[in-house]
């Protein structure tokens, strides 16, 4: 089975570019980058349409191609030769997060160690599941929920807790929710870049 290998959160830093002497008041990227940077780009451009992409980096083709404005990391618009006109257009530090997968995980190396639950649809639910890390003490990074595909309003619970699956107080943390539902995901290194 797959698990997390390895963590890496990246600062991302957007730049606005063009590819044109005289650009088309068009702006291609992708819509969360077009939210982060929303401010910084109306100051310069500022009527546009925005044209969405699925990724930052289709967003630098695309403005190369269609002789456009785009928003994408410098290393896309070095890549498609465009000429970079705002060095940092988000209005806020923006992170993302990148994992590695791999047959196996490193829970002897690790910092994080990553869970997914399925809980029954009635309150308390989640509550009584994270009993077990509260009263040890862990630390929970991340907590989000995504729907199950074939139940229609139930929810995977996927919880990120500092620390590795050796740890004898998360031992004993995971052998008491295992009694309830969960599935280990990994342990893993992780490593934050500013």
């Amino acid at each position: 089975m797959l698990s997390i290998y390895a963590g890496l959160e990246m600062r991302i830093k957007l730049v606005l570019a063009t590819g044109s002497e005289n650009p088309a008041k068009k702006l291609y990227s992708h819509p969360h980058a077009y939210g982060e940077a929303y401010h910084n780009v109306a100051r310069i451009l500022s009527s546009h349409e925005f044209i969405p992409t699925t990724s930052t980096s289709q967003a630098a083709t695309e403005a190369a191609r269609n002789h456009a404005y785009c928003l994408c990391s410098e290393q896309a618009a070095r890549k498609n030769n465009l000429k970079i006109i705002l060095e940092d257009a988000s209005t806020a530090p923006n992170y993302t997060r990148f994992i590695t997968i791999a047959w196996h995980d490193q829970p002897r190396n690790a910092h994080r160690t990553m869970l997914i639950t399925a809980l029954p649809d009635k309150p308390g639910s989640l509550h009584d599941w994270l009993e077990p890390f509260a009263k040890r003490e862990i630390n929970l990074k991340m907590i989000y929920s995504r729907p199950v595909p074939s139940k229609p309003w139930h929810y995977n619970f996927y919880i990120e807790l500092e620390g590795t699956r050796l740890d004898k107080n998360i031992a004993e943390a995971l052998q008491e929710a295992k009694q309830r539902s969960l599935r280990i995901l990994g342990s893993y290194p992780y490593r934050q870049e500013s």
